[in-house]
């Protein structure tokens, strides 16, 4: 990271400051989220259920071990994982989510972030929780579900199958942890689609089978920003130095350590930096060399 401030202004030169940041090692953590295997076995923090039009008014979350969709049989999938212990300022840089397929497809549904905070073992074809009505049922209206596609999965055979989300997903996965109250999910569907789908919910028998949720992120400490300020122009004549002072003060992130060197200074002048204080000395100018004096002009001999 490199920032520059104008300390010194005369009327021959402009001399800048340059504040240069020692890059970091990237710093990466890869952790999931799944009900008794990761982070730890006593996680539990994953929600699920799923949404039927044929039976509107019944809740299939706390009960059923394996979830559907299917786009013409007006299924849809909900998921969630709360309690996500991903340090406050990380940066989310890659998110997966991975299912077990017990049933394949050879359609391809959309996820799509919820807006509603719903219930596991509340929510039905019609509601997302007892006297919370979905806009339209089947949570297909603007104000139940986002708009824009954050991931898709096409799963032909059974067994394992994992959704990369896009830059979308990412972003969403993100506000998630600025803002854990956010968190509602996603829902699964696309009424397209002909073929339906089914995958272990939380409820599998076989722990490595449920919902995974796996978040790649930046520690907080490759956030880092800082403003820059100093005591104003000052002037110098040549054969003198002047010195100014530069303040970096940290914006956001944790504090690291900085290092300043001059440019665009005129010829001959030397910078030198002492704490958070920089003096500049200009040398002296030359003496010009003395111009050779033209002979008298010889008068012509008559």
């Amino acid at each position: 990271m490199v920032k520059r401030v104008q300390c010194v202004l005369k009327q021959l030169f402009i001399a800048t400051c340059v504040v240069i940041v020692p890059a970091l090692a990237h710093s990466t953590t890869t952790t999931s989220f799944q009900d008794g295997v990761f982070p730890t076995s006593s996680y539990s923090g994953t929600r699920d259920t799923y949404l039927a039009s044929s039976a509107p008014s019944t809740n299939y979350g706390p009960t059923t071990t394996t979830l559907w969709v299917d786009g013409d049989g007006g299924t849809l999938a909900l998921l969630r994982w709360k309690n996500l212990t991903i340090p406050a300022g990380s940066t989310v840089l890659s998110a997966t989510i991975t299912l077990n397929v017990t049933n394949p497809t050879t359609g391809t549904y959309n996820l799509y972030a919820l807006k509603r905070d719903w219930w596991e073992d509340q929510s039905n074809w019609n509601s997302y929780g007892p006297g919370f009505n979905w806009e339209i049922p089947g949570a297909k209206g603007t104000l139940d579900r986002g708009t824009t596609v954050v991931g898709t999965v096409t799963a032909p055979a059974t067994g394992q199958r994992t959704i990369t989300l896009n830059a979308a997903g990412i972003a969403l996965v993100q506000s998630w942890v600025d803002s854990p109250s956010t968190n509602n999910g996603l829902i699964i569907g696309n009424p397209t689609v002909t073929d339906g789908m089914a995958f272990g919910s939380k409820e599998a028998p076989t722990a490595l089978n449920r919902p995974k949720l796996t978040v790649t992120y930046g520690s907080p400490s490759l956030n880092f920003n800082f403003s820059l300020t100093n005591g104003g122009s000052k002037s110098v004549t040549r054969g003198a130095s002047v010195s100014n002072t530069i303040s970096a003060t940290l914006v956001s992130g944790t504090a690291r350590a900085v290092s300043f060197s001059a440019a665009g200074l005129p010829t001959g002048a030397t910078a030198s930096f002492s704490s958070r204080r920089v003096c500049l000395l200009v040398p002296p100018v030359s003496p010009s060399p003395p111009r050779p004096q033209r002979p008298p002009a010889s008068t012509p001999s008559r």
